[in-house]
């Protein structure tokens, strides 16, 4: 997801409770500044999708590392 993605979705939700529910993959790696987006690799070369692929591996153990707490 986007910010523009994020934008979308948090508007559709027309309620703040479940607006801060919805959370953009990358602000669970803890490394980086918030509010980067995954980029979409999509008719691209492999290498692309690999860059994705890390990048969403390192946000996961963010985000299981917030689920457990």
């Amino acid at each position: 997801m986007d910010s523009e993605n994020h934008a979308n979705v948090i508007a559709l939700s027309g309620d703040d409770s479940l607006a801060r529910k919805v959370f953009i993959m990358r602000d669970f790696d803890f490394g980086i500044e918030s509010g980067q987006s995954v980029p979409d690799p999509y008719s691209q070369d492999d290498a692309a999708y690999e860059h994705v692929k890390e990048l969403l591996e390192s946000a996961i153990d963010g985000l299981i590392a917030t689920l457990w707490q």
